[in-house]
């Protein structure tokens, strides 16, 4: 993963576990697809818009389009299937060796680094917007979006080859191309 830009920091998992909050709630229902594609999405659109990484973990070219290997690896007990819960991990303590789970997500300090101007002058989460503006299609509808001609994606996948990372500059590039640039 290039170095060239800051991060936020924040957890994959917790990001795919708002997006797959927000389709419980809103009835939207997220797969396995969708989930992995979103979070692609936020982390395209928060490279555009501030110019820093949302996470530090690497995005690969699979044969669906990018991956976060880490929200795949959480959610693909799901198969095809809607996700109905969000993600858990096991964190063992290192004093005890006990193992307890916990539950990924975004603190209200989180939220406030992300704070986009939108087109009205309002000042929205950026991972709102992504969801307002991607959340309403399929998993297979995103998949297509992300083999567009000239994708972050399409530069690098081969398919004979496995863990080819997708490049920030090519990501930064597509998603400032298509409105996301602050």
């Amino acid at each position: 993963m290039s170095n060239a830009y800051e991060c936020f920091e924040l957890s994959p998992i917790a990001i795919a576990n708002r997006f797959v909050t927000n389709g419980i709630d809103g009835n939207r229902p997220v797969d396995l697809l969708k989930v992995v594609k979103l979070v692609y999405f936020a982390y395209g659109a928060t490279l555009a818009y501030f110019r820093k990484r949302l996470f530090d973990e690497p995005i690969e070219a699979w044969n669906y389009g990018p991956v976060v290997p880490s929200v795949y690896h959480s959610f693909k007990h799901y198969g095809k299937g809607v996700i109905t819960e969000v993600a858990q991990e096991v964190i063992m303590d290192k004093k005890t060796y006990k193992f307890s789970l916990n539950t990924p997500h975004l603190q209200d300090t989180d939220i406030n680094k992300l704070l986009a101007n939108v087109s009205d002058g309002r000042k929205c989460n950026i991972l709102d917007v992504v969801w307002e503006t991607y959340g309403k299609y399929s998993g297979a509808a995103l998949v297509d979006l992300t083999h567009k001609e000239g994708s972050p994606w399409g530069k690098v996948f081969e398919s004979d080859k496995a863990h080819i990372e997708l490049r920030d500059e090519d990501i930064e590039e597509y998603f400032a191309g298509r409105g996301w640039r602050s």
